[in-house]
C-alpha cells in the first residue's frame, strides 16, 4: 500500500510519500521488497518553476517514468 499525501495551503503545497515496497511471494503473501522514492521533484524548462510528480504501482514503471521526465525537465531536485 502508498501512502501519498497533499495538503494545500493559501501560499504553499506540501506533499509527502512512503517509500515502502512490497512483493507477493510464491503462497501469495506481501513480503517487504525495499525502499524506492515514490516523489520526485523537478525545476522546469523555467527554473522558477517546480514541477513534483508523485507514483504508486509497479516500481520498474515509475522508475521509467521518472527517468523519461527527468530528460524533459532537468535537474532532479532532493525530496528529504
Amino acid at each position: 500500500m502508498t501512502l501519498i499525501i497533499g495538503v494545500n495551503l493559501t501560499d504553499r503545497l506540501y506533499l509527502a510519500a512512503d517509500t515502502k515496497v512490497t512483493a507477493k511471494n510464491a503462497e501469495g503473501s506481501f513480503i517487504d521488497a525495499g525502499h524506492t522514492m515514490k516523489l520526485i521533484s523537478f525545476l522546469g524548462k523555467n527554473t522558477t518553476e517546480l514541477i513534483s510528480c508523485a507514483c504508486s504501482g509497479n516500481v520498474e514503471f515509475t522508475k521509467f517514468i521518472f527517468g523519461q521526465m527527468s530528460c524533459d525537465f532537468g535537474k532532479i531536485l532532493n525530496t528529504d
